[in-house]
C-alpha cells in the first residue's frame, strides 16, 4: 500500500505513518488509502479507529498539517452527501468528529479553517434520515465545541454559523442546531464572565439581526431555537436598567407589530437608566430604534419618547469608538424626524437629540481610528501570536518575539490613557474613604446625572441640593436597590433608605412590621426585646406602642422608618426628607441623634433650611448635571454659591404659581360670612381607647387662612377629614353651603393621583367650569409651577416627590374650589415653590386651611391658628389671643342635617357634600326660596325638560364663572 513520500519506503501502511519524521508529507495516494480503510469498516468503532490513524499522520508534522485538507476534504464532503448510503455518510461524520479531536488541540492555526470549511457539513448531517448519521454529526459537535479556544469560538465557531443560519440553502434541522449553538456559546460566555463574555458582547451587532431573522422562520422548530438564543445573547448586556425588559425586547422582534412596539419603546421611556451603556446594549436597543424612528405607523408621542431615549442612551455611552459604531445607524432617522415631525415638540426633542449624537461621534481634532482594541486582555497577545510564529521560527524566538509585542501593547496603552488611578485628596488623607463610584443616571425622558462621581467619607453629613426633579430622591433609591454602579454591596457596606411612604401593612403591629423588614434584611437574630427598647428610645411606648402602623401618624411613621435603620446598624443612612410631618421636637432629636453618631455617614434630601444648616458636614449640590462638592453647611454653601439663596427664602421670583378664582356661591355676600362649620364634633377611631377630636366647634368663610397647629399624632389630620367629609363624626355635626367645593390635599397626597369616578361624580366636580381642551389643561399645569412637557408626556410614577405634589394641588384646584385645604403642603416642594406657593395662597380669593410644621410658611400666610392638643382645640389670631369666647359661631342657619358623606372619594370632591341637594335642610341662604311643591301634567313636565335642557345649553356657552341655574320647581 503506498504510504509517505520516501524513498527508503514506498510501502508504508496507514498504521506506522506516525513513526515518521516530521518533514515527510502523506501522498495523496495515502490520504485515500486511509480514508478508504474508514469507508470499509465493518463498525463504528472500525470507522473511529481508521479516522484517528489518519489525524494522526497527517500531525506528524503539524505545522504543514493543513496542506493535507485540499486532498481530504472533497472525498469527505462527497461521501457525507452520499444518498445511496447511509454507511458512507456516517463514516464522514465520524471522520469531520476525529478531525476536531486531533486538529483543534495540537494544531490551532487550523481551527478556523476546519470549522469554516467542515462545520457546514456536520450540520446538514442532523437531517439525515439515518439516526446513526445524526448521532455522529452530533458527536463531532459536541467534540468540537469542547475543545475550541475562546478566541476562536467567536472569530470560528460564532461567525460560521451566522453564515450557516443566514444561507438559503441550509437545511431547517441545521439552522436548530446552529442557532442551540449559539445559545450555548453565549450561556457560556456568561458564566466565565470575562475575555469571552466581553468578546461576545461585541459581536451582538451583526449576532442579533441573523437570530431576530432566525426568529421570523417558517419552521416553528427554528422560530423557537432563534428566541431562546436571543434570550442567551440578552444574558450578556450585563446592565439591570435594560436586563427586566429583555422579555419584552425579545417580543417585540418575534411580533414586531406597531403595538408591541410602542409597549418597548414606553417602557424604556420609564426606565432609570444608571449603568454605563456599552456596545451590548447598544446592539440589543439600535435595531428596536432604528425600527421605531423609520416606521410611518409611529405616532408622534412614540418618536417623542423614542428620541429621548436616544439622546439619554447617547449621553451614557462612555466609550465614543462605541457610539460610533451605533449611533451612524439612528442618525438619519433622528434627522428625519427633526425635519419632519408633525408636532415643534418632538421636532425641538430631535434637534437636541441630533446635536447630542454629533457631539458623541466626534474624535476631536485629529484623524479617525480605524482600528481598535476591543478588550485589554494583554496576557491573552503571546498565546495568540506564538502559534503562528513557532512554525517559521524557533519556538523560543517566537515567544520572546511574542513577549516583547505585549510589553510594547502595554507600554502604548499606558502611554495614551494612563493607569486611571488619581491620588487621594490631601483634605480627606487621614479620613476613610467609603464610596468611591463613577456613574451616570437617568430616568428614560430626563437625564439627571452623566459621567460623574460620588465620593463618601465615614462619619461626613451630606446634604443633598438640586432642584425639584434633579434626580435627588432617584440617585438615593437607585443606592438602596443596589443599581447605582460602583457603590459597595450590601454585603460590604451597610445601607438604609429611610423615606415617608405609605406602608401596606397598615393592620400590622409595630413589632411586627420591624420584624419583617429585619428578617427581610437578613437580620432576624434581632429580639424582640431590643426592637422594643429601639422603638422606645425614638418615643414608641405605652399606648403608641401598641398601635397598628396605619394608626400612626406621617410623623411617627418616619420615627418609626428611623427606628428600623437603626436596627439594622446602617452604616450609611439615606434620609429623604427626614423632617416631613415630624414637629419641632421631633426636628430636634433627629438633629441630636445624627451629631452624636460620627461613625454614621448619611445623605440628606431636605427642602429644611434650618435642618440642613445644623446637620450637614458638607454640601453635594447638582450642577450641570454633575456631583458638585461643598465644605460646610448650607449656609457656607450660599456664601459660595449666592445662588444658592433659593434654599433659604421663600421667594418666588424664578417660579410662580396662579390659582383659579373660585365660582360664586348663592347667597354668601360677604367674604368673611361662614361657608362650613363644626359644631360639638367628636370623634374616636375605632380601636381607639380615648377620642382624637373631643366637643369642637369651629367654622371657615373665604376670607380664611387658618394654620392648624399640633404635634404629631394630636388630630389635625383628623379635623380636616371631618370638614371634607371623609369621616362621619359620633358626635356633633358638620353643615356646609350646599354649593360648595373644596380642593383637599391630604398627607398623603400620592393616594389622590388614582382617580375612578363615574360620570355623575365627574359632573359635580367642576367639570362644567373647565374648558377640557389640551391647551386649557397644560395652561392649568403650568400655573401650578409644572412644566406642561413634563404634565402630558411623563407618567405620574416617574416623577419626583416634589413634582407629584404639584399633580395633587392642580386637581385640587381643576374644579376652581371655594375652600382649599392642604395638610403639609410643603413637603417635598423647594424653596423656590414654596415661596411660589405661598403668593399664589395670599392672592386666592377663596378660603385657606393649612396642616404644616414650616413655622416660616405658616407664618407669613395665616390670620388665625386653631392649636389642637390632646383632642382639644383652641382657636388663637396670630398674634396670640384666644378667639374661643371673643368669636360667635352663629351662622344665620336653622339646625340641619350634617352635610356629609359616606363616600369616600380620593380627590377634592364635592360629591362628599349636599352639592346638588337643594331640599331645604342644612344651611340657610336668602337666595334659596322653599315654597309648596307643585304637582304638574304629563305636558308640563315635558315642556319643564326642554326648557331646562336650553337653559343649560345656554349656561354652556356664558363665560366662565358663571353660576349654573338651578331647576327649582316653581320655574315659569
Amino acid at each position: 500500500m503506498p504510504g509517505v513520500l520516501d524513498a527508503t519506503s514506498p510501502t508504508s501502511s496507514p498504521r506506522s505513518s506516525t513513526n515518521q519524521p516530521l518533514e515527510m508529507l502523506l501522498t495523496d495516494a495515502a490520504i485515500s488509502d486511509y480514508l478508504s480503510a474508514v469507508f470499509s469498516a465493518d463498525s463504528s468503532q472500525g470507522s473511529l479507529d481508521a479516522a484517528l490513524a489518519l489525524c494522526s499522520a497527517i500531525l506528524s508534522d503539524p505545522a504543514t498539517a493543513h496542506h493535507s485538507f485540499p486532498t481530504l476534504f472533497p472525498p469527505l464532503a462527497k461521501a457525507a452527501s452520499d444518498k445511496k448510503s447511509g454507511t458512507r455518510r456516517e463514516s464522514a461524520m465520524i471522520v469531520y468528529g476525529a478531525l476536531y479531536e486531533s486538529f483543534i488541540p495540537k494544531s490551532p492555526i487550523t481551527e478556523v479553517l476546519l470549522l469554516k470549511e467542515t462545520l457546514p457539513i456536520v450540520l446538514d448531517g442532523l437531517a439525515d434520515k439515518g439516526a446513526v448519521v445524526r448521532e455522529a454529526s452530533q458527536y463531532a459537535i459536541d467534540a468540537m465545541l469542547a475543545l475550541l479556544k475562546e478566541e476562536a469560538l467567536v472569530v470560528g465557531l460564532v461567525r460560521v454559523l451566522m453564515t450557516y443560519v443566514k444561507g438559503s440553502g441550509s437545511k431547517w434541522q441545521g439552522r436548530v442546531a446552529a442557532l442551540q449553538l449559539i445559545g450555548r456559546v453565549a450561556e457560556k460566555a456568561v458564566t466565565r464572565d470575562g475575555f469571552l463574555k466581553e468578546v461576545m458582547g461585541r459581536e451582538l451587532e451583526t449576532l442579533i439581526p441573523v437570530v431576530e431573522g432566525g426568529m421570523h422562520d417558517l419552521k416553528n422548530e427554528v422560530s423557537r431555537a432563534a428566541a431562546k438564543a436571543m434570550t442567551s445573547l440578552a444574558k450578556l448586556l450585563s446592565n439591570d436598567d435594560v436586563a427586566r425588559h429583555i422579555p419584552t425586547l425579545i417580543k417585540t422582534m418575534s411580533d414586531p407589530s406597531k403595538e408591541t412596539l410602542q409597549k418597548a419603546i414606553h417602557d424604556l421611556s420609564q426606565t432609570t437608566f444608571i449603568a454605563v451603556v456599552t456596545s451590548p446594549v447598544l446592539s440589543l436597543l439600535t435595531p428596536l430604534l432604528e425600527r421605531s424612528l423609520s416606521s410611518p405607523q409611529t405616532s408622534q408621542d412614540v418618536l417623542r419618547q423614542t428620541v429621548v431615549v436616544v439622546e439619554n442612551l447617547t449621553k451614557l455611552v462612555h466609550d465614543p469608538v462605541e457610539a460610533r459604531e451605533f449611533l451612524p445607524r439612528l442618525q438619519p432617522g433622528v434627522k428625519k424626524i427633526e425635519d419632519t415631525a408633525a408636532l415643534p415638540v418632538v421636532r425641538s426633542l430631535a434637534k437636541d437629540a441630533n446635536a447630542t449624537m454629533v457631539k458623541a461621534m466626534k474624535v476631536g481634532t485629529g484623524t479617525d481610528v480605524p482600528e481598535r482594541i476591543s478588550v485589554d486582555e494583554f496576557k491573552r497577545i503571546s498565546g495568540c501570536i506564538t502559534v503562528y510564529l513557532e512554525h517559521f521560527m524557533a519556538q523560543d524566538d517566537a515567544k520572546r518575539v511574542a513577549a516583547e509585542i505585549e510589553q510594547w501593547a502595554r507600554d502604548e496603552t499606558l502611554n495614551r490613557f494612563g493607569n486611571g488611578i488619581g491620588e487621594v485628596d490631601d483634605e480627606h488623607k487621614h479620613e476613610v474613604e467609603i464610596v468611591n463610584a463613577e456613574f451616570s443616571l437617568a430616568y428614560g425622558g430626563m437625564m439627571l446625572l452623566t459621567h460623574t462621581n460620588l465620593r463618601l467619607f465615614q462619619g461626613h453629613r451630606y446634604g443633598l441640593c438640586g432642584r425639584n426633579g434633579a434626580g435627588k430622591s432617584t440617585l438615593m433609591r437607585s443606592i438602596s436597590q443596589g443599581k447605582l454602579e460602583g457603590f459597595p454591596s450590601k454585603d460590604e457596606l451597610r445601607t438604609c433608605f429611610v423615606e415617608h411612604k405609605e406602608r401596606d401593612e397598615r393592620d400590622m403591629s409595630i413589632v411586627g412590621y420591624i420584624r419583617l423588614a429585619l428578617e427581610e434584611n437578613g437580620d432576624g437574630n434581632i429580639s424582640d426585646e431590643e426592637i422594643v427598647e429601639t422603638l422606645k428610645s425614638v418615643g414608641f411606648e405605652g399606648e403608641r406602642a401598641e398601635m397598628n402602623i396605619g394608626q400612626l401618624s406621617g410623623g411617627w411613621k418616619m420615627k418609626l422608618g428611623l427606628a428600623e435603620a437603626m436596627l439594622k446598624r446602617a452604616q450609611v443612612l439615606l434620609l429623604d426628607e427626614p423632617t416631613n410631618h415630624l414637629d419641632v421636637s421631633n426636628v430636634q432629636w433627629l438633629q441630636d441623634y445624627l451629631k452624636l453618631h460620627t461613625e454614621i455617614t448619611s445623605l440628606i434630601v431636605s427642602h429644611d433650611s434650618k435642618f440642613l444648616d445644623e446637620v450637614c458636614t458638607d454640601i453635594i449640590h447638582y450642577e450641570n448635571k454633575k456631583l458638585v462638592y461643598y465644605k460646610g453647611n448650607l449656609s457656607e454653601f450660599v456664601r459660595k454659591r449666592p445662588e444658592g439663596k433659593a434654599y433659604y427664602s421663600l421667594d418666588a421670583s424664578n417660579v410662580s404659581f396662579k390659582f383659579p378664582s373660585p365660582g360664586l356661591l348663592t347667597g354668601v355676600k360677604s367674604a368673611t360670612r361662614s361657608i362650613i362649620k363644626m359644631t360639638n364634633v367628636t370623634y374616636t377611631y375605632p380601636t381607639a381607647t380615648r377620642p382624637s377630636l373631643y366637643n369642637v366647634t369651629t367654622s371657615l368663610s373665604l376670607s380664611s387662612r387658618v394654620a392648624i397647629i399640633g404635634g404629631n399624632g394630636a388630630g389635625k389630620s383628623t379635623l380636616v377629614k371631618l370638614l371634607t367629609g371623609e369621616m362621619v363624626p359620633q358626635e356633633g355635626r358638620v353643615e356646609k353651603h350646599p354649593n360648595l367645593r373644596v380642593g383637599y390635599m391630604a398627607q398623603q397626597s400620592l393616594h389622590h393621583l388614582v382617580q375612578d369616578f363615574d360620570d355623575a361624580e365627574s359632573a359635580r366636580e367642576g367639570l362644567g367650569y373647565r374648558d377640557l381642551d389640551v391647551a386649557s389643561i397644560e395652561k392649568h399645569f403650568e400655573d401650578i409651577g409644572l412644566d406642561k412637557e413634563i404634565a402630558m408626556n411623563n407618567e405620574i410614577g416617574g416623577l419626583s416627590g416634589g413634582q407629584k405634589v404639584k399633580v395633587v394641588i392642580a386637581a385640587a384646584m381643576w374644579p376652581k374650589p371655594h375652600l382649599l385645604i392642604l395638610d403639609e403642603p410643603t413637603n417635598y416642594l423647594d424653596r423656590e415653590s414654596l415661596g411660589a406657593l405661598a403668593t399664589a395662597i395670599k392672592e386666592f380669593r377663596g378660603g385657606v386651611c393649612l396642616i404644616s410644621h414650616d413655622a416660616q410658611f405658616v407664618s407669613q400666610l395665616s390670620n388665625e391658628e386653631w392649636h389642637i392638643e390632646a383632642g382639644r382645640m383652641v382657636r388663637k389670631t396670630s398674634n396670640g389671643s384666644n378667639m374661643n369666647l371673643s368669636l360667635p359661631l352663629d351662622l344665620n342657619s336653622r339646625p340641619g342635617s350634617s352635610a356629609v358623606s359616606l363616600s369616600s372619594s380620593t380627590v377634592s370632591s364635592a360629591a362628599n357634600t349636599d352639592a346638588e341637594d337643594n331640599n331645604g335642610e342644612g344651611m340657610e341662604f336668602k337666595s334659596i326660596k322653599r315654597g309648596k311643591k307643585k304637582k304638574y301634567t304629563r305636558a308640563q313636565l315635558k315642556e319643564r325638560e326642554v326648557r331646562r335642557r336650553l337653559r343649560y345649553l345656554e349656561w354652556l356657552n356664558s363665560p366662565k364663572g358663571t353660576p349654573k341655574p338651578a331647576d327649582t320647581d316653581d320655574e315659569s
